[in-house]
């Protein structure tokens, strides 16, 4: 049978339709169902059909008092926990933003949006926001700040995670309050064409060139780490570092700065059994599916074959942690850091939902050519905490160890 008829039977048979009548609610959880049921695959686990059935069921008490009129928020409360039972990082249901960016193509060159020049992470650990990226003379930089800072207030309020979306929305000047040596400093940051996806930089340790890629979000920072490297190699770099902490990954432009350093396949399989083929070569990266190809070209062919290291944390996630598996599985370069965030095994896809709200599902698992699934995280060969107080103090322990291990190969 079909899938789609398969679906449709279920949801006939009652499996998961439960006892909630027809109202905004059903129909809001009905089309999560379908996108879960039809696309979600797994890394870990769970099993859809029971996390779908068991929260229809809470919705429908949910909705008891007023089943005909149920309103949509009843339901956006019952995905929220379904979301959660899945325990997926790559699995959210976002909610409706005025002025989001539209879903279509985000990454594609020069659809850089205006934004305040850095990138901002949440160490959950820690329970600190930081500056996890700040672009070379960009609004952030001008103003004084620096990557590793820890923002502590935001137009004077303390509560920095209230003030996300303001930041994130970048729409007008704001005044930041970060902490660096144990010293707080002021500064005012007003937002800049261009600047809203943070960019590799490129820094040194004695002759080790450190390249840091902050994010994969944006094709172009494929192209700029590829520079980078041309530059290290130019100035006589004894060894790379390719830094992705804090980079929760995007699209080719990951591929693409992997690809400075090694070829690979990556076979991408999803529910239906279909399958796409991401192919990473010197000079450009490409994915095949139904015979057709797309084909992002690398910019700057350089390869980098002298020694090298891959720098990780609890924030590296998808295309960013793909790249550190695959340098490690390829021997290419040992992996410091903390364990990644466990997605890079599989791809992510946007699916509407009624009322503007957005789900994001995991939709395909990895494996190589031969068939060998590939881990949904990068373990590191060595591992180190990477404490954003100490980063903040001027202490990198992460970096410092791989300098050390690279100062022993």
């Amino acid at each position: 049978m079909p899938r789609p008829a398969l679906l449709a039977a279920v949801l006939t048979a009652g499996l998961l339709s439960g006892t909630v009548q027809a109202s905004p609610a059903s129909d809001f959880y009905a089309a999560f169902e379908e996108a879960l049921l039809g696309h979600y695959v797994s890394l870990h686990g769970a099993d859809p059909v029971a996390v779908a059935r068991t929260h229809r069921e809470k919705l429908a008490e949910a909705c008891r008092a007023g089943p005909g009129d149920c309103p949509v928020e009843t339901a956006v409360t019952a995905v929220r926990a379904a979301v959660k039972d899945l325990n997926d990082a790559h699995v959210r249901l976002d909610a409706p933003r005025a002025g989001a960016r539209p879903l279509a193509n985000p990454g594609a060159p020069g659809n850089v949006p205006p934004g305040y020049g850095w990138a901002l992470a949440h160490r959950q650990g820690a329970g600190l926001h930081v500056l996890a990226a700040v672009n070379p003379g960009g609004p952030a930089a001008r103003a004084g700040l620096a990557r590793g800072d820890i923002l502590r207030a935001v137009d004077g309020n303390p509560d920095v995670a209230a003030a996300l979306d303001r930041l994130r929305a970048a729409d007008g000047p704001v005044t930041v309050e970060v902490e660096r040596a144990g010293r707080r400093i002021a500064a005012t940051v007003a937002p800049a064409p261009g600047e809203g996806a943070p960019r590799p930089t490129l820094a040194w340790a004695g002759r080790t060139a450190v390249i840091h890629l902050p994010s994969c979000m944006n094709v172009e920072a494929g192209g700029q780490f590829r520079d980078a490297v041309a530059e290290a190699a130019a100035k006589g770099a004894a060894a790379i570092v390719m830094d992705l902490r804090d980079n929760r990954g995007g699209g080719f432009a990951c591929a693409i700065a992997a690809g400075a350093f090694i070829d690979y396949d990556i076979v991408m399989t999803a529910k239906d059994g279909a399958t796409r083929t991401l192919r990473v070569r010197r000079d450009h990266s490409s994915m095949e599916a139904d015979g057709e190809v797309e084909t992002v070209p690398a910019g700057n062919p350089v390869r980098w074959d002298g020694p090298a290291a891959v720098l990780v944390n609890g924030l590296t996630a998808s295309a960013a942690e793909a790249a550190a598996i695959e340098m490690k599985l390829t021997g290419r370069a040992r992996v410091y850091g903390e364990t990644t965030r466990g997605v890079g095994n599989n791809t992510v896809r946007p699916f509407p939902l009624p009322g503007g709200h957005t789900l994001f599902l995991s939709v395909t698992r990895h494996a190589t050519p031969e068939g060998v699934p590939l881990p949904p995280s990068a373990q590191p060969d060595l591992p180190v905490t990477d404490d954003p107080v100490a980063g903040a103090a001027g202490r990198d322990a992460v970096l410092e160890a791989a300098l050390e291990g690279l100062g022993r190969s």
